[in-house]
């Protein structure tokens, strides 16, 4: 007979008929060859580590309903994409770790999340051999995913057209000669779901062919979501989501209907919805509904309306010199440009901040959450926080950002009853348990045996608890080496806990010990379920069977996840979070099944099981419900676990990875910053055939482009780096530059699709420097600037330049003081390692005395 229990260990495989089985593989692992798991109709999960390096093509032949957890960029994830198995992304990004490719110029990304306004997907990747590594017959392989449709018109490498590839079966192979190099191009998606994708290259090392993994998308297109705060302390809440483009949605509050909205042209929707018959710890559900290809879809989130929620009142993000109140967005996303290595830097302020404890700024991509972590400024009243969301690679670029906050713990005891005669037990009990049948063989304070027999199910439900002695020789100090895990509630009670599961019986076994050295134990069973003859032993295959829903194992998943992924988490803190996440998501299953069990249990005797002091069901339910409540407080809130009060409520930007363009002065060739760029359009007419063939004259201006219908703001200011970007649909597009001290400028007219990057543009300026400062020289190890007056009068000044890496960290500086006249130039050089990355030199007028700068700033990329 083969047992599960849930252990500090990781889960292992275990085999028994009928049985779900998941297997996590462990770290030492490096091959998983051909036939290992073939034919295992009962696998229903596994986890593969970054260590597996190869996987037999057959390893899962027969293997119908199986879910992957693996790393993104991992061999693994490739594997499922490849093999049509559906994966869920754990832990942190793999990284290239390769003799052969540089690691920091090679990657496989999408520009965006989702879908651009334009309706496409603007798909980079680029690639690079070190220079000392020995390679041939090189090629770029991109797998398209059959929900998608490759724009071949799109397909450039060095921003050149590319002609030569093949493009068969969903399999995009590029030959490349050069030693480095980029690829871009884009995809129409064809219907809004998951959308995966992944890139990788091949070459010969000289004994063999080999592949490396560039990287692995992994984002969701949703048909239709609904996000709102986790909890609030209002009569109503603000929620919004993402849908097809123009289409309705059906709002509901506890399952009434209370408006229809439309989502505007880049599918965002907004509303404000009321919550009734307020009480505190009241539950609401919230759906939203729409129609997709002539099927209605659902989705939904939970609020929790609590007296005294911390509610938030400022959200400032800045970076790279743009600053966004993200309180006043007004439903739109603003493009950022992403400056690599650029710390953000955030500002949140809360109504009733006396219940948070710490407070969290998140970036959610691929499904992976990254964290800063919010320190209180007395001073501001304000959380603050800066840096990087990932540290270890300044190229990270988030996804949506979010707050969360940790509560304060709250007191919870053991031995709390339960009052099924509320209206939230009453009300909410599902409509299949309504005319269940209950046979109540005991209900006495040490025992209780109920019989529950669902007709609409077909399934029957045995439920024990009993009270009994503590077993000779087991004390609070040898209980955990017995296999019970200890917890110690908010009053100081110390309860050991052990969950498990055998064929016909789920068991939860509760230590009570008293301070007299006696106590109790309490066995808490489920057992002898059946349907249609047939024993069912999974404990959360009941709890959907009994009520569809119950257990969200996607919130587990990730909880999972984030206890994987965390940079603040030791390896056996990991350990210990992912057995307590293991622990709770079974005593949920347990204490839901125990409550609706109770409740009908109550109707069918005709009696009120309220709070009873004596061990009857009430008493039973209420101590294993209790318990997981506590447990998901304190245990993951210890753990950063339980950060979901405000997980669900972010904010969206459109992150331009590779800018639109960027302004510079035609003179100079400084970026200019501050300057008004305003989109025209001329939108796609399906109606006029030679519509792309027909380029509008320099004379036509076609309308200012409406951003608020894609929620984005037109016009923009460029950034600090002279950058700017929108996310704009199909059809001609022209832009138009100004600021005061330079001549207006207008762009060329273009096309979207493709999607437009590089529109670069020099300004002339109508104001004159004093001071001139050019490039003279440089290469991988060194640069030359050059300083000249451009003026009659000598001047003497601090003249210095510096050399910088991606990441923005200075790696080399020269500095002198010199003196100039209109007829005389000075020259500063600096020199440096190659393996320093050396991108971009500054160079700095200062007056002598007062260090006060004589110009603008200026920089050179290398």
């Amino acid at each position: 007979m083969s047992y599960f229990y849930y252990t500090k260990a990781p889960w292992y495989m275990g085999s028994s008929a009928g049985h779900s089985v998941t297997v996590e593989i462990d770290s030492g692992i490096t091959s998983i060859y051909s036939g290992a798991f073939q034919n295992c109709q009962n696998l229903v999960s596994i986890t593969i580590p970054d260590t597996v390096t190869s996987i037999g093509d057959d390893a899962f032949r027969g293997v119908e309903n199986i879910m992957f957890y693996c790393s993104l960029n991992s061999l693994a994830a490739v594997y499922a994409i490849e093999h049509n198995y559906p994966f869920i992304i754990v832990g942190e990004d793999v990284k290239i770790a390769s003799p052969v490719i540089d690691e920091l110029l090679s990657y496989y990304k999408v520009n965006y999340d989702g879908v651009s306004t334009s309706g496409y997907l603007s798909m980079l990747a680029g690639y690079a051999f070190k220079e000392s590594a020995s390679h041939s017959n090189a090629n770029l392989v991109f797998n398209i995913p059959e929900n998608a449709e490759l724009i071949e018109s799109t397909l450039k490498i060095n921003g050149v057209l590319c002609r030569d590839y093949t493009f068969e079966d969903g399999v995009l192979t590029i030959p490349v000669s050069a030693s480095e190099g980029s690829v871009r191009f884009s995809l129409k998606p064809l219907r809004y779901e998951l959308f995966t994708s992944y890139g990788k290259i091949t070459y010969d090392d000289g004994t063999t062919n080999r592949t490396e993994v560039l990287g692995v998308v992994h984002a969701e297109l949703p048909v239709l979501s609904i996000i709102a705060k986790g909890e609030t302390s209002a009569l109503s809440i603000e929620v919004n989501g993402v849908t097809i483009p123009n289409s309705s949605v059906d709002l509901y509050v506890n399952g009434q209907k209370q408006q229809t909205v439309t989502a505007n042209k880049a599918g965002d929707y907004y509303a404000t919805l009321n919550l009734d018959t307020v009480s505190d710890g009241k539950r609401y559900v919230l759906s939203a509904s729409t129609l997709s290809n002539g099927s209605t879809i659902t989705s939904e989130t939970t609020v929790i309306y609590r007296e005294g929620s911390p509610v938030l009142t400022e959200f400032i993000m800045a970076h790279n010199g743009q600053t966004f109140n993200l309180h006043s967005l007004d439903g739109t996303k603003p493009v950022v440009t992403f400056a690599p290595g650029v710390d953000f830097r955030f500002t949140a302020k809360f109504d009733n901040v006396s219940a948070i404890d710490s407070v969290y700024f998140v970036s959610t991509r691929n499904n992976l959450k990254k964290y800063l972590k919010g320190q209180w400024d007395e001073e501001s009243q304000s959380f603050i926080a800066e840096g990087l969301f990932d540290p270890d690679n300044a190229s990270y670029v988030p996804g949506s950002i979010s707050i969360e906050y940790l509560r304060k713990s709250g007191t919870i005891s053991f031995t709390e009853g339960y009052d099924f005669t509320t209206d939230e037990c009453v009300n909410s009990l599902p409509a299949s348990w309504k005319d269940a049948e209950v046979d109540i063989l005991e209900n006495s304070d040490n025992c209780s045996d109920v019989t529950i027999h669902i007709p609409e199910q077909d399934t029957s439900l045995h439920i024990t608890a009993k009270k009994e002695s503590l077993p000779r020789g087991l004390t609070p100090e040898n209980a955990e080496s017995e296999g019970y895990y200890a917890t110690t509630d908010s009053y100081g009670k110390k309860v050991f806990t052990k969950y498990y599961e055998k064929p016909g019986e789920c068991r939860l076994e509760i230590l009570d010990f008293q301070e007299n050295g006696a106590g109790q134990i309490i066995n808490w069973t489920i057992g002898e379920m059946s349907k249609t003859g047939e024993v069912i032993t999974n404990i959360y295959e009941l709890s959907s069977a009994f009520y569809d829903g119950l257990v969200n194992e996607a919130e587990y998943a990730s909880m999972r996840n984030d206890i994987q992924q965390s940079k603040y988490l030791s390896e056996s803190q990991k350990s210990e979070a992912l057995w307590h996440l293991n622990m709770s998501r079974s005593v949920n299953a347990l204490s839901t099944l125990g409550k609706w069990s109770g409740v009908a249990v109550g109707i069918a005797a005709g009696i009120a099981l309220g709070p009873i002091g004596g061990f009857a069901v009430a008493c039973a339910v209420s101590l294993t419900d209790t318990m997981f409540d506590w447990m998901r407080e304190y245990e993951m809130n210890q753990m950063l676990l339980m950060m979901y009060e405000l997980q669900k409520f972010g904010f969206g930007f459109r992150w331009a990875i590779d800018p639109s363009g960027y302004v510079y002065d035609s003179t100079t060739d400084e970026r200019v910053s501050g300057v008004t760029v305003t989109a025209y359009w001329i939108p796609y007419d399906e109606d006029q055939d030679d519509f792309w063939d027909s380029i509008p004259g320099d004379s036509e201006y076609g309308e200012v482009w409406d951003s608020l219908e894609y929620s984005q703001l037109n016009p923009l200011s460029t950034d600090l780096s002279g950058c700017y970007s929108w996310d704009v649909p199909e059809g001609w597009w022209r832009v138009k530059y100004e600021k005061d001290g330079y001549e207006t400028t207008w762009s060329d007219w273009m096309t979207v699709p493709p999607i437009q990057t590089d529109v670069n543009i020099g300004m002339v300026s109508t104001d004159s420097e004093d001071y001139a400062i050019s490039l003279t020289e440089s290469s991988t190890t060194s640069a030359s600037v050059t300083l000249s007056s451009q003026t009659s009068t000598d001047s003497k000044v601090l003249f210095v330049i510096a050399a910088y890496n991606s990441n923005g960290q200075m790696i080399a500086i020269c500095a002198d003081d010199v003196t100039l006249s209109s007829s005389e130039d000075a020259t500063l050089s600096l020199s440096f390692s190659e393996s320093d990355f050396a991108t971009e030199v500054r160079a700095f007028i200062l007056d002598m005395n007062t260090y006060v700068p004589l110009r603008g700033g200026w920089i050179r990329h290398l």
